[in-house]
């Protein structure tokens, strides 16, 4: 089964008390200032679903 994401919202995880919602349907880069949460929320996606067990 394959497993579709069409939208995201992080609540409280690191420095992101909540995200908003993001559609992803159009979404090719995430782009902002240093330090601004990129990491933060691709992290939160990979946490929900892994593709590689984290160490």
């Amino acid at each position: 089964m394959k497993l579709t994401i069409k939208q995201f919202r992080v609540l409280n995880y690191r420095n992101i008390n909540d995200s908003g919602w993001i559609p992803l349907e159009r979404v090719t880069a995430f782009v902002g200032r240093n330090e601004s949460g990129k990491t933060a929320l691709l992290k939160a996606q990979h946490k929900f679903n892994p593709a590689t067990a984290e160490p």
